[in-house]
Formats: C-alpha cells, structure tokens, sequence
C-alpha cells in the first residue's frame, strides 16, 4: 500500500503514532462550538451569523472555516420557501407607494412595517400579522387572528417548515421565536448585531 500512494514504510507508520493534526483537533473543537450556535438558534443560523456569534464569543475564526465545516458535517440554515410568484401581486403592490421607502431614520419607533405569512395547523392554514420597528428590526407587535395571519423575516425562521396541531401549540412556538428574534437573532443589515443591542 505504501508503493501505490508513494510513500515510505516509515513515513506512514510515523504518521500512525503522531495521531490527528493540531489542525483537525482545533476544527472537531470549533465544530462543538458551531454545532451549539446551530442548534440555540433553532437551526436557523447559517455561515455567516454563525460566524459573527463565534467572533462575538472572541474566537479567531474565517467565516470560509466555518462555511466549510458546517458542509462537512452537513449543517445547513433551515429555511422555507414559501413564495409563490404571482403576477397580479406585482401589479397590487406597484399600485400602493411605499411610504418607508427613503425615509432617513436615525433611531427606534420611527417608522414601523408590517407583513404578514401563514402557517399550517393540522390541516388548515393560520395566518400571523406582525409589526416591526425598521430602525431596531424588533418586531413590537404580533397578531394571530381566528382565521390566520405571519411575517416574511420569520418564514426564513423556523415556523413555517413545521406543521403545529394544536392553535396553542403554534402560538407558544410563535412566542418563543419571537423573543428568540428579539433577544437574540443577529440581524445581518445591523452589521450582525442583536435588535436589543441597537
């Protein structure tokens, strides 16, 4: 065996003693670590905010590292695509002004927006409306009609890839993702800062 891969008889016996490489042992340490940021964030934080929490942790780490051990592992953000395009929904909205749109703000509860998704319990369909401060990306506000109402930046969460049987199941999960979101969720347009931070 040591013919075909050209190497000596020595040289890989002394490879056998030596164990893994400082390097191997430094990455199976950093992906405990990542698996853990993984895992709190409900599965939801890819490479990047993945990265940013290990830099706020004061680790010493590329973003390429952790992308990288992340695919090896097979860790991946998850996320659902829920959209669907249809034409009539560009014509709606590009009759409605955007009011928000260049409005300079320069802190919180200045300008609020809303959104709106929908979420499976058993089998119907329940929607969730939300109000976010634009300035801190805290959503101040949320509603869960009888008939249904949810938000776009929490259809890249973890809600819409479940399905909930229960109304009181999917709004206790709805409430903890929220404060997840408000607490805790590092926010990519504030620089990967936490919305309380701002």
């Amino acid at each position: 065996m040591c013919r075909v891969y050209g190497v000596t008889r020595g040289g890989y016996y002394a490879w056998r003693r030596r164990g893994e490489c400082a390097r191997r042992r430094e990455d199976d340490r950093l992906f405990k670590e990542i698996e853990v940021i993984h895992r709190d964030s409900g599965y939801t934080y890819g490479s990047p905010r993945v990265h940013a929490s290990l830099k706020r942790q004061g680790q010493s780490i590329s973003e390429k590292r952790v992308a990288r051990l992340m695919r090896e592992n097979g860790l991946r953000a998850r996320s659902s695509n829920l959209y669907q395009a249809h034409p009539a929904n560009h014509a709606f909205f590009r009759a409605i002004p955007n009011r928000s749109l260049g409005v300079m703000i320069d802190g919180p509860n200045q300008v609020w927006v809303g959104d709106i998704t929908y979420l499976k319990v058993g089998r119907q369909w329940r929607y969730l409306a939300t109000v976010t401060d634009k300035f801190s990306r805290q959503i101040i506000g949320w509603c869960q009609p009888p008939h249904g109402i949810v938000f776009s930046q929490l259809q890249i969460g973890c809600l819409p890839r479940f399905s909930f049987g229960s109304k009181q199941q999917l709004r206790r999960q709805v409430a903890r993702y929220i404060a997840f979101y408000n607490e805790e969720w590092l926010h990519s347009s504030l620089g990967y800062l936490e919305s309380k931070g701002v």
